[in-house]
């Protein structure tokens, strides 16, 4: 593969750069589209190529967070983006990373009370975890087992 091929806005800087590459430049475009899930925002949205080459490539502009998202999974995507690929993580160091992080919001989960709103038809309940978010006592029960 080379620059000339792919889309831009989830390209790594050394294949955008013509330069040579290895598999952190896969690292990098997963969290371009990890970042485009988690904030429903195309990254550098309406850049043209010139724009990317100056700001992305040659001054290490990133997406911004406009949405509140999780600060671990926000730290993982900036080091994941890092301009040199040296400094980027592995998958592997990603996936353990991601796997925590689940871990942790899990036990945050099973420790939260239960709400008074019934899960849809499925007779679960709702638990709103410290972070916020709510959890399907269910789903956390079959990951328990997993």
């Amino acid at each position: 593969m080379s620059g000339k091929v792919g889309t831009l806005r989830y390209m790594a800087v050394e294949v955008a750069m013509h330069r040579p590459y290895n598999v952190a430049a896969d690292v990098y475009s997963w969290s371009m589209v990890c970042y485009e899930l988690m904030t429903l925002q195309k990254p550098f949205g309406g850049w043209t190529r010139d724009m990317h080459s100056n700001l992305v490539c040659g001054k290490g502009v990133r997406p911004e967070f406009t949405t509140d998202i999780n600060q671990q999974l926000k730290s993982l995507l900036e080091q994941c983006w890092a301009q040199k690929p040296r400094d980027r993580p592995n998958m592997r160091q990603v996936l353990d990373r991601l796997r925590t992080m689940e871990e942790e919001q899990l036990l945050l989960c099973s420790q939260a009370a239960p709400s008074q709103t019934p899960q849809g038809g499925s007779g679960g309940f709702m638990r709103r975890g410290m972070s916020g978010h709510f959890c399907d006592t269910e789903i956390i029960e079959s990951a328990r087992m997993a």
